[in-house]
């Protein structure tokens, strides 16, 4: 029996997540079953010898003999689909592409000997006719989920985005729980922007694959976009369990969480942060405001100061310090640190906080 040869049908999009097969052709077999009294010993001994061969993984020998089998019976569709799978299996795609072409000539409602034409074309690039020759095996034989996920992988290719969500759409009809149609459509949805399916879709498909973290992050992403800020959040919580040491994931969850003003949660992701990375900048400036923000001005100090260490020479964190002094009523401190601000912001030449906190200053002073 042959073994299968996997499509090479390389997409960026899809980054290989589908692999489609030759069909195995166990047809082959069939061929010495009795046929026309009319053929001659040679034929059987031909196909014969083609099977043994290619059984055995001799595909040069078993080619020939196929090749000569063919001219001695130019009506039997399964010697040319025996062909094309050799040719096939050598590379020789634009042989195997005429062979099966022969095969659905004698045949024409072999749904098989369409699948692999359209395999054939597909890996010689002729995308167009590929196409063709894939939709003919998926209306012959509907069921087939191979058929459905090699015609939407060429549509993709071709960025016929409509039509490949239809076929991966029919594969996920077939086999609810398909991996690669479920990495594939909702993605596509989203590319097209078809935000409410996207989700629809992607929300099925991390229940079938929960710990699939690309997935999660895009079913995030289509929340967010659509401004479903909790239910985002609640997705990159899910991600969070993953992924529990990602900083980046802790980050805009403790972000997302000040900015819908939950900020016990917010501190509470941020910290987690901290113990993964104590000098994290963009936590610890989260921190600071949050608790800027609590008129918590004891801890606001303690992280500001901790920032200045950090960022000697940014002019915000010595502004939010000053703040923070200025909170506690120590008004010392607090003049010292709006007067760096307010030269780190002259440096830089950002004229509108320098006059602000010159404003702040000369208020202070009186």
């Amino acid at each position: 029996m042959f073994k299968s040869i996997g499509i090479q049908v390389s997409l960026s999009l899809v980054c290989a997540l589908v692999s489609c097969h030759l069909p195995a052709l166990g047809q082959i077999n069939t061929i010495l079953q009795p046929i026309q009294q009319s053929n001659t010993q040679r034929l059987n001994d031909l196909l014969r010898r083609g099977r043994e061969y290619a059984d055995t993984g001799n595909y040069p020998a078993a080619l020939a003999a196929y090749e000569e089998a063919a001219g001695l019976d130019r009506e039997n569709p399964k010697i040319f689909s025996a062909l094309g799978y050799l040719y096939a299996n050598q590379g020789n795609y634009s042989a195997a592409a005429v062979a099966y072409e022969q095969a659905i000539f004698l045949e024409p409602d072999n749904a098989e000997f369409h699948y692999a034409l359209g395999y054939s074309l597909a890996q010689k690039g002729d995308d167009i006719r590929a196409t063709g020759a894939y939709y003919r095996a998926a209306s012959l034989e509907p069921n087939n989920l191979q058929y459905h996920l090699a015609l939407g992988v060429i549509l993709l290719r071709q960025r016929e985005y409509n039509g490949a969500i239809k076929s991966f759409q029919q594969v996920l009809l077939l086999e609810p729980k398909h991996q690669e149609a479920h990495e594939v459509l909702g993605p596509t949805l989203l590319k097209q922007g078809r935000t409410n399916e996207a989700i629809i879709s992607l929300e099925a498909a991390v229940r079938v694959l929960p710990e699939n973290q690309k997935l999660r992050q895009q079913l995030t992403e289509a929340l967010l976009r659509q401004g479903r800020v909790q239910q985002g959040i609640r997705s990159l919580q899910e991600l969070e369990k993953l992924d529990p040491d990602n900083i980046q994931i802790l980050l805009r969850i403790a972000k997302l969480l000040q900015r819908q003003k939950e900020l016990n949660g917010a501190l509470e992701a941020y910290y987690r942060v901290i113990e993964l990375d104590e000098n994290n900048i963009e936590a610890q400036a989260g921190i600071g405001a949050i608790y800027l923000e609590q008129e918590d001005y004891i801890l606001a100090v303690g992280t500001y100061l901790l920032l200045k260490d950090l960022l000697p020479n940014n002019p915000g964190v010595h502004y939010n310090l000053g703040l923070a002094w200025l909170g506690r009523r120590t008004t010392k401190e607090a003049i010292k640190a709006f007067t760096k601000a307010s030269e780190l912001y002259n440096e830089e030449g950002n004229t509108l906080r320098f006059n602000q906190t010159e404003a702040l200053l000369e208020q202070i002073q009186r």
